[in-house]
């Protein structure tokens, strides 16, 4: 999760230095001219985090190529400087997520693996608990027990709370 907030904030941060480019960018060049229609900032808004980059890069580029004319709106190299900074900041930040995914992927994979030689474990002690108890005392052998599901647990108590008898178990 905290991966993911950070990633969220440097996506953030670098929409936010492509909106103040576009912004100048729009004043020095005027909306409807050529130079200013080749950023393609219209589609934009429709970015993911990953095309984000690609497009932050796309931006700097070209802006490179008339750097003379963007000047007048104080567009400079610091600027273009900050948009890279930011897309690589976004850039580490999918990869530190990604690799955080990874990591919870394999750690799920290794607490279902030792649920599951638990559960062995707690198997066996409870057919010895059956065996040892089975034919002499019975509430003994129902201790060792284990039921199918939660369900059947929760029913069994919501029966005894009305005050009826749950349904026998087969051993």
């Amino acid at each position: 999760m905290m991966k993911t907030k950070e990633k969220n904030v440097a996506s953030r941060n670098l929409r936010n230095f492509l909106a103040e480019f576009r912004f100048r960018a729009k004043l020095a060049l005027g909306a409807d001219s050529v130079f200013y229609r080749s950023f393609r900032f219209s589609k934009l808004s429709a970015l993911d985090d990953n095309q984000l980059i690609i497009f932050a890069d796309h931006v700097v580029r070209t802006a490179e190529t008339m750097m003379d004319k963007l000047s007048v709106r104080k567009i400079d190299e610091t600027l273009l400087n900050e948009i890279n900074t930011a897309a690589t900041s976004l850039d580490d930040a999918i990869d530190a997520q990604k690799k955080a995914i990874a990591v919870r992927e394999e750690k799920t994979f290794e607490r279902e693996e030792k649920a599951g030689e638990i559960y062995d474990i707690l198997s066996e002690i409870c057919e010895v608990g059956k065996r040892t108890w089975e034919g002499t005392n019975q509430t003994f052998y129902d201790d060792y027990l284990i039921y199918g599901s939660s369900e059947s647990i929760g029913k069994e108590e919501d029966e005894e709370a009305k005050g009826t008898d749950p349904e026998p178990t087969q051993p």
